[in-house]
């Protein structure tokens, strides 16, 4: 049974409303059996006009009220024209509704700014909606749900967005109850109860049987608002206010004259600068060597990391500098390494090696850096090395860097000569692929396999068949993209057949095994890929970089082709 006097919901907003993991920032709700309905709203209110909307129940702001308003008038004969963000400058809104007057749904939303502050990315399942956060570490989080007429925010949330824009809290309610027994069945009696101190201001009515009383014989009714502020001493989650040291990794950099290995912190309070900071210690930009494995994880997840030439990092979030245009290692910066997430540290120091060179360090001396502050720049791979000393524009080196910067600069330039892409830009759904393309860090067939995939669609599934199609008149009978390809090269006399044979023979190493030792017998055709791509005796890095020095190739064959369309 439902207490007309509202204790339990007076005590909620008191001590449990604020402290709840998951706070409702808007809620309508009427109960099944008709005896409770209830109408929550909140909104965010500088602390100078927090006394002034505690002078009455009323609700400041309705959640149909509009995000903005513009006024109209005249002065000296001139029209003038004012834009307000909202209607009102008292209480903004984190959530509103969007009226249509019937002619669609009410759609409930939140406010752009909290979206685009904490980078939040919309998720819809069945009939709910939500907002979830990815932090420094990738790990999703779900920070909003809307569903039906409920939304709700999760606690660090709010209290980060209420820090952000310095204004506290205030929560409207608009509860009735009903019952089909009277006051005195309840022990109850006719009162006005009104409250009005620092936080609240609100009326409690309890009343029987009359013109108001909507249904049964007795009814509570309570409206008005309670304003929060922020938690005494409230450290800043988003923006590091908070005071706890943070942890560092310590990461080899070399090899001690016992062959010991010689780590050191990648907090750059202890490394060494140009500026004489640290004299003896290591340097800030001294290099630190990973097997190529590292990679694996940004490339495995495309969505969410991204790794480009000189660069990884996690979209929206951080970013490392690395020199991957090494074919045998990945290198990355000690100080730099300490400015990633420490569990990141902690990945990339599972990976750590010891440095490529014969090099003899000794704790004391730091020979390994040069013992006076300098990194060695002369491990670094040459790209590196002129961009980052030389300041050298320099192209990437890597096979596989090459080829993606290389098929973007194609997309253009093709288009720009002909009007036509001969090799379609891939679509959304396959956008990730070019992005996660890389050699394979390891002799696994399913990562071989992944690229020889992507390449497929990057390159056969791309082929623009429609326009060449028309082009050419039709096409043949069984005609696929390549042979349709092959027959627009001959038409405009370009005599290349190792581009068609590449992708005749990557199109079959596709959808056919890998394995080495594979008990079933190759066709006539995969043993033509086999033999092409060196299969039997190179490894699985080596003939990822024959697929994409091949593909490199045919670019540039294509390239060749200058029949002008109507734009696309």
């Amino acid at each position: 049974m439902f207490d007309l006097s509202f204790r339990d919901w007076i005590h909620h907003i008191e001590s449990a409303y604020f402290e709840d993991k998951w706070i409702t920032l808007f809620k309508r709700y009427k109960a099944d059996n008709g005896i409770e309905k209830r109408s929550i709203y909140t909104g965010l209110v500088k602390r100078k006009n927090v006394s002034e909307i505690l002078e009455t129940t009323n609700w400041d702001r309705m959640p149909i009220d509009g995000l903005y308003g513009v006024t109209t008038g005249w002065s000296k004969n001139r029209r003038i024209i004012h834009y307000y963000s909202y209607h009102d400058t008292t209480v903004e809104p984190i959530v509103y509704i969007r009226n249509f007057e019937g002619c669609h749904p009410d759609i409930l939303s939140i406010i752009e700014e909290v979206i685009v502050n904490f980078q939040l990315i919309a998720k819809e399942h069945n009939n709910k909606r939500s907002f979830y956060f990815i932090d420094d570490n990738g790990r999703e989080e779900d920070a909003i749900c809307i569903e039906n007429e409920l939304v709700r925010i999760d606690r660090k949330f709010l209290l980060e967005y209420m820090y952000i824009r310095r204004m506290d809290l205030v929560l409207y309610f608009d509860l009735w109850r009903y019952s089909n027994e009277g006051l005195d069945e309840l022990g109850l009696k006719q009162s006005k109860h009104k409250v009005h101190d620092e936080q609240s201001r609100y009326d409690v009515y309890i009343d029987e049987s009359n013109e108001f009383v909507m249904k049964g014989k007795s009814q509570g009714w309570i409206m008005g608002k309670r304003v929060y502020r922020l938690p005494s001493g409230y450290k800043s989650w988003y923006f590091n206010d908070d005071e706890t040291p943070k942890e560092y990794e310590k990461f080899i950099i070399g090899e001690g004259k016992s062959g010991e290995d010689v780590s050191h912190t990648c907090d750059e309070k202890y490394l060494a600068d140009f500026f004489g900071k640290n004299q003896g210690s290591p340097h800030f930009l001294t290099p630190v060597f990973f097997d190529r494995g590292v990679m694996k994880k940004y490339y495995d997840n495309p969505k969410k990391y991204r790794v480009r030439d000189s660069c990884a990092e996690m979209i929206g979030r951080w970013s490392l500098r690395i020199d991957n245009n090494r074919s045998d290692v990945v290198l990355s910066y000690l100080g730099y390494l300490g400015r990633l997430p420490y569990t990141e540290q902690k990945h990339w120091r599972s990976h750590n090696i010891k440095p490529i060179t014969h090099v003899t360090v000794s704790s004391s001396d730091a020979e390994y850096w040069k013992g006076d502050g300098m990194p060695r720049f002369d491990l670094l791979s040459d790209v590196a090395y002129k961009r980052g000393v030389l300041a050298e524009f320099t192209q990437p080196e890597a096979t596989d860097l090459v080829f993606k910067d290389a098929l973007l600069k194609f997309y253009e330039r093709f288009y720009e000569r002909n009007g036509w892409h001969i090799i379609k830009p891939l679509s959304d759904k396959d956008s990730y692929r070019l992005p996660a393309l890389h050699i394979p860090v390891d002799d696994s067939e399913i990562e071989l396999k992944n690229q020889i995939e992507s390449m497929c669609v990057i390159l056969v599934e791309s082929i623009n068949v429609s326009t060449l199609e028309k082009m050419l008149g039709g096409k043949m009978d069984d005609e696929k993209s390549i042979s349709l390809l092959n027959r627009f090269l001959e038409m405009a006399h370009i005599d290349d057949e190792g581009t068609i044979e590449f992708l005749m023979n990557l199109n079959t190493l596709r959808n056919m095994k890998l394995h080495r030792n594979s008990d079933s017998k190759p066709k006539k055709e995969q043993k033509k890929a086999i033999t092409y791509f060196s299969l039997e005796t190179s490894s699985f890095a080596d003939v990822m970089v024959s697929i994409l020095s091949n593909a490199h190739r045919l670019l540039s064959v294509l390239m060749k082709v200058s029949h002008k369309v109507a734009p696309e």
